[in-house]
């Protein structure tokens, strides 16, 4: 982030608190914080320097200008410390503040009300070891716990409460851990009682010494005047490696993952956020909260009730919190016992996410096996059963097991398409009230669909005298040596290992299954093109127009293309490669594609791509530079680099000589790559027959620093590829929602391709002028908690509970 980024952060963070630098109110904020020489130590003044340089900030903001970066530093240590600060929680309570917003907190009611709540908040750890520190979490009830899913799915699978307690990881709360060594009072977690289906909220039951500790009560009504009253979150605050360490060390003063009090106000009774694939109206704050605040409660400082969780933050601008009046509306939750003050709200309509069968409680084994009968023999996670098993295979297991399959496909599907995917395998069987199976008899007048995978959407499989799977296969994750198996030779057309030679072996259904399932519902037939996606997008278009030809052959009519990704490309360069392309050609739907590339490809060879690093620590042997190695040798990757002409730092990326070491694609493939750049956007096929669905909403970097780092400030863009690198002019954009590797689970793109192809409208706002102007994503979307650490993550492949939560983990770059 550059300094003119930052400076505009911070004033808009400054507006946010009702801070504006040239009232009295801000003078006596800075002559309040000097007075604080602990947060003033590494700029070495006096308090009338400190009026100084704040006078020189004002100057330089009243002029329009950028603040530098000692201004941008000074203005930090003022804002932070000062309006939202952080206190010790103690045994005996929490040290005074000197702000001067904050004194009435030394005041001996709201010492006396936030005490008495100390002892019911705890921190989640696992005795394991699977993760040093889960989140916070406190007393709502007895012998309840309420924490955020994404806390519990450490330790917990499944979704409502159909659960799997994973009592191995010896879950525990502690409900001290001060900033001084105590013995710490521990209390077991024996049970999950809901994993909430709608929220990031889950409820566990403890035992142990219960005498100790009073339930909190949560509000049941949302109260009078919400905006802008005093509240304070109490947990565990961890350092957060992705802010900024310096204003973290300001406020907290270095300490983290123990009891703190970080007070602040309510700024939003309704603030829209992603959450686990749901859009959620959650209720803002901006208490100083960092990752290990997950599960904290939001207190009311006058009354001492819970008036939300504590789920997510966007750092500089927003908390979020779930209101425990919305939380409380539903019945499933005030059944369990907990404790609340107030007439609780109507249900509301989300409540209806119940009426799905499999959130609905079945006890489990923990012996039990989650795979159904005729799986592959060992120990095999769901996810490998189902990525390995066809629609038919499923049908017969259903057949045999009913429950031991509808187990499996929750946990490689989740709950809401499992249930889905189930109506289908009734309706097919004969026992449900559907009329469309999972064989829906095509419809002779719809043209036939030919979907094409992005990168990495394929499965790549080594066929000797069996087939060995080298992507996708979940133990492979393990073994090691992944790296060297999926490398090319120089050549970018051999593998590199003697005696392997990878073939396409099917789409990855986690990503694909879903759309194909729903389209042949509709009557298409869908043809699920695979092709090597390491490999020159040249090669796979040929490959295509041997597969459109045999299509159109058979069929009879022309066919429709929709290409995700990488697989835009492929369909561009088809239409670059072959002129009778509109005799076999009807429409074209790209999703997602990155036809002006992506900075996740450079990204990816300076070991800065998640997914990458994410593969280097599941591996017993393979190391990040190993990966690094080979995304930088893979003609597909390398092709996919920034258009120079939409971004004009990526002219960097085409010369050898200006990557950070000593790792980076050989120049022959930044030349052929460069020359693609202009043909990906301008073939024939995207002008006569093409639709874009793009996504606008979710952070995308789309600029390079000096230091070989993606800039500060993200646009617009699906988190992978930016919006304007998808867009072409003239040819019709429209607006979703996802993230670019989830784009085809979305139930409007699935539905807008159908409706494309049948009526040429896809019932989705197009892209206007007006969403392009700016850089701030909204609704706003936060980088989801991993649900695992890697190396619990790593055991679940080895004891094959590896599930759907974890594989988005691991494809989110």
């Amino acid at each position: 982030m550059n300094e003119a980024q930052r400076t505009k952060q911070n004033l808009e963070y400054l507006e946010s608190l009702g801070v504006s630098l040239d009232t009295p109110v801000a003078e006596e904020m800075v002559e309040s914080a000097a007075r604080r020489t602990t947060s003033f130590e590494s700029l070495e003044a006096s308090p009338d320097d400190t009026l100084e340089t704040f006078h020189g900030v004002q100057e330089t903001i009243s002029r329009g200008d950028s603040l530098s970066l000692s201004q941008n530093d000074f203005l930090e240590a003022i804002i932070f410390p000062t309006k939202r600060p952080v206190a010790y929680v103690t045994e005996t309570g929490y040290n005074d503040f000197d702000q001067p917003d904050w004194l009435f907190l030394n005041g001996s009611g709201p010492k006396e009300i936030l005490g008495a709540a100390f002892p019911s908040i705890g921190r989640i750890e696992c005795a394991d070891k699977s993760s040093k520190y889960c989140g916070t979490g406190f007393f709502v009830g007895e012998d309840i716990l309420l924490t955020n899913r994404h806390v519990a799915q450490m330790f917990v699978s499944g979704v409502g409460k159909r659960l799997r307690f994973m009592d191995f990881r010896g879950p525990f709360i502690d409900t001290e851990k001060y900033v001084y060594p105590t013995p710490g009072k521990i209390l077991k977690i024996e049970e999950a009682l809901m994993i909430h289906p709608y929220w990031d909220a889950a409820f566990l039951r403890v035992s142990g010494d219960l005498e100790l500790f009073t339930p909190l009560t949560m509000l049941a009504e949302q109260p009078e005047g919400l905006i802008g009253k005093s509240v304070a979150t109490v947990g565990y605050p961890a350092k957060d490696t992705r802010n900024d360490s310096a204003a973290q060390s300001l406020v907290f003063e270095g300490v983290y993952d123990r009891k703190r009090l970080q007070p602040g106000k309510v700024s939003h009774e309704k603030l829209s956020i992603n959450s686990f694939q749901k859009t959620v109206d959650a209720m803002g704050h901006d208490c100083s909260t960092l990752g290990g605040n997950s599960g904290s409660c939001v207190l009311d400082i006058e009354s001492g009730n819970v008036l939300g969780l504590h789920f997510a933050g966007i750092y500089k601008k927003h908390n979020f919190a779930v209101p425990a009046w919305e939380l409380l509306s539903d019945k499933q939750v005030r059944d369990l016992g907990v404790k609340y003050t107030g007439s609780p709200a109507q249900e509301r309509e989300w409540v209806t996410i119940w009426d799905n069968p499999l959130y609905k409680a079945r006890p489990v084994p923990a012996e039990e096996t989650l795979v159904p009968t005729g799986s592959p023999t060992g120990i095999v996670s769901a996810m490998t059963w189902f990525e390995t098993i066809d629609d038919s295979g499923i049908a017969s297991g259903f057949e045999r097991d009913r429950v031991q399959t509808e187990d499996a496909l929750i946990n490689a599907l989740g709950p809401e398409e499992a249930y889905e995917y189930i109506q289908d395998l009734e309706a097919e069987l004969g026992s449900g009230a559907g009329e469309e199976g999972l064989f829906t008899k095509p419809d002779p007048e719809l043209p036939h669909i030919i979907l094409l995978h992005g990168i990495m959407g394929a499965h790549l499989a080594n066929f000797g005298v069996f087939k060995n799977r080298y992507w996708l296969d979940f133990a492979e994750l393990l073994k090691g040596n992944l790296a060297e198996r999926l490398s090319l030779s120089p050549d970018g057309l051999k593998d590199l290992v003697d005696g392997v030679t990878l073939f396409p072996d099917g789409h990855i259904k986690l990503s694909y299954h879903k759309a194909a399932r729903r389209w042949r519902k509709k009557g298409f037939v869908v043809h699920e093109f695979s092709y090597d996606w390491r490999k020159s997008v040249s090669l796979a278009a040929e490959e295509l127009n041997a597969r459109i030809r045999q299509v159109k052959n058979g069929s009879g009519k022309k066919v429709c293309l929709v290409g995700n990704s990488m697989g835009g490309l492929v369909i561009s360069t088809y239409g670059n490669k072959f002129d009778d392309w509109s005799d076999y050609v009807e429409k074209v739907v790209l999703v997602g594609s990155p036809l002006g590339g992506s900075y996740a490809v450079p990204m990816a060879v300076t070991g800065q791509n998640k997914t990458l690093a994410k593969l280097s620590r599941f591996s017993r042997s393979d190391t990040l530079d190993e990966f690094r190695q080979f995304a930088a040798g893979i003609p597909g990757l390398i092709e996919m680099l920034p258009h120079p002409d939409l971004f004009p730092d990526a002219n960097a990326f085409y010369a050898e000589a200006n990557w950070p070491d000593e790792i980076f694609p050989k120049q022959k493939w930044l030349d052929h790559s460069r020359s693609l750049k202009d043909p990906l956007r301008t073939s024939p096929i995207l002008k006569g027959a093409t639709s874009l669905f793009v996504s606008l909403h979710h952070p995308t970097a789309d600029l390079w620093t000096a230091e070989g780092k993606p800039g500060g400030n993200p646009s617009l863009g699906d988190g992978t590829v930016p919006t304007r690198s998808s867009l072409i002019d003239g040819v019709p954009a429209f607006k979703v929602d996802r993230v670019h590797g989830d784009m085809l689970n979305d139930p409007l793109v699935i539905s807008g391709v159908v409706d494309l192809i049948k009526t040429g409208n896809p019932n989705l706002a197009k892209v206007t002028d007006q969403d392009l102007k700016g850089r701030n994503p909204a609704p706003e979307t936060v980088e989801e908690i991993p649900s695992e650490t890697l190396e619990a993550t790593a055991e679940k492949i080895e004891l094959g509970e590896f599930d759907r939560v974890d594989w988005l983990d691991l494809m989110q770059p």
